[in-house]
């Protein structure tokens, strides 16, 4: 079996054994809301929230926390939107801190909404219920703060089909408060987390992920309890998800200045709601910016399901990077949603560049054709750590200098100039070799004349 194959196999068996310990929770008591379903940042809301495959920034934290364990450097996220045009969404995140022992990172997620309803009373003349100009006012807060961390496989098990293999957790800590008129013992909290694993085979062109939503059971402590006693629990979710680089600098099918990613997720929740689909697609035509566009599927109860439009785009400026998506809820043009995100310490891939040699001759170039009879060489040492150069049989103490040039002798004929660099200490560094033919020169023919080459 190859290696790509047996790391493969090795991840989906890993992800069946997964979801096979994952709670059972379509018994349980009705179902507390969770922040993150939504606040997950504009650019995989863009990719119609199919994102766990590709995992490769911030918001890993919110859907994939595998994710942040291949990242090399901190970032930072926010996101702000209102959804329904009602509910206010707060999203900041901050990952990563990569560290010996891991890569941690920290997010919060918070909705809430209030309002002021008229008081309603009773008009003894009319008999009719009118409004009055008292009012009750009632507020709304559902805040979850996570701690995230993520790091290689191969730290734990040193075999080498870990190395491809990232795994992750995220403890979700929640709050919520109602408040109002007339309310009283309306806050609680709870707790659950989130699990995840992301293979990236290096080289490759594809990555896959899996990510296991509020897993912890009900009977273990994940739900939400109120002041009042009441209990809920939070819907266990499952996803499966795939990432496809078709186009880029490096790890794509086709070699490319753009880059193209093609995005697919499945979810299931344990529940008697149906499975849903996630597909996205992710455009770089530009170094600075990016366009995307998805499908994103949500359950209504328990048999239907809608398939909402998503697009968006991103523009790059040194290491911030704007993100904006739109997104259809149900077909309701009143439900469109609007997401803004901001982020820092996002980089992206660069073009690979070539080393840069010790020594490089410039003049003459190589194959070049003269008649003179000798000919002065110019070169350059860019690192500035050559200490000498041998040219045929004369040496250049070169030790801290950026160029070197040296007068060289032509026989008529065919030329090779070879120059070697050595280190202070002797070891060669590298060898630059050009070609020169000199020809015979006729004093009768002029150095200007069109055929002189020719002629000699």
């Amino acid at each position: 079996m190859r290696p790509s194959t047996q790391h493969l196999t090795i991840f989906l068996l890993v992800g069946i054994l997964l979801i096979g310990a994952l709670p059972n929770t379509s018994h349980a008591q009705r179902a507390a809301s969770d922040p993150t379903r939504i606040g997950i940042g504009a650019r995989p809301m863009g990719m119609g929230r199919a994102y766990i495959g590709l995992s490769d920034d911030v918001s890993s934290i919110f859907m994939n926390p595998a994710g942040i364990g291949t990242l090399k450097a901190w970032q930072l996220t926010s996101m702000q939107t209102k959804l329904l045009d009602e509910f206010n969404y707060l999203v900041l995140g901050a990952s990563a801190w990569p560290t010996d022992l891991g890569v941690f990172g920290m997010g919060f997620v918070g909705a809430g909404i209030g309002i002021n309803i008229p008081l309603p009373y009773i008009d003894p003349v009319t008999n009719r219920i009118v409004p009055s100009t008292e009012s009750a006012s009632y507020n709304f807060q559902d805040n979850v703060l996570l701690l995230s961390y993520g790091t290689k496989l191969r730290r734990f098990i040193k075999l080498d089909l870990a190395k491809d293999l990232s795994i992750g957790a995220t403890a979700k800590l929640f709050s919520v408060s109602l408040t109002g008129t007339g309310l009283s013992q309306g806050g609680g909290s709870g707790m659950d987390m989130d699990v995840g694993l992301h293979y990236k085979p290096e080289g490759k062109w594809f990555s896959l992920g899996f990510a296991g939503q509020n897993v912890i059971p009900f009977s273990m402590g994940g739900k939400l309890r109120y002041e009042s006693g009441t209990e809920e629990n939070f819907a266990t979710t499952v996803k499966l998800g795939t990432a496809l680089r078709l186009l880029g600098f490096t790890e794509s099918l086709w070699k490319s200045n753009q880059e193209l990613n093609i995005l697919a997720d499945t979810e299931m929740a344990f529940s008697a709601t149906p499975g849903l689909l996630h597909l996205g697609v992710e455009w770089w035509p530009l170094e600075f910016g990016a366009i995307r566009a998805g499908i994103n599927q949500v359950a209504l109860g328990r048999t239907q399901v809608t398939s909402n439009f998503s697009t968006g785009l991103s523009l790059l400026f040194q290491k911030f990077r704007f993100d904006f998506s739109f997104n259809q809820f149900n077909g309701v043009q009143e439900n469109n949603t609007y997401i803004f995100s901001l982020n820092y310490g996002v980089e992206r891939d660069k073009p690979p560049t070539a080393p840069i040699p010790p020594l490089r001759i410039v003049s003459p170039q190589d194959k070049y054709i003269t008649d003179l009879e000798q000919i002065v060489v110019r070169g350059e040492l860019p690192k500035k750590n050559v200490g000498r150069i041998v040219i045929g049989e004369t040496e250049l103490r070169t030790a801290g200098q950026e160029s070197f040039e040296l007068l060289v002798p032509l026989k008529i004929g065919k030329n090779t100039i070879e120059a070697k660099g050595y280190k202070n200490t002797g070891e060669l560094m590298a060898t630059e070799t050009v070609r020169i033919l000199r020809l015979v020169s006729f004093r009768d023919v002029p150095g200007d004349y069109w055929a002189k080459r020719q002629i000699g």
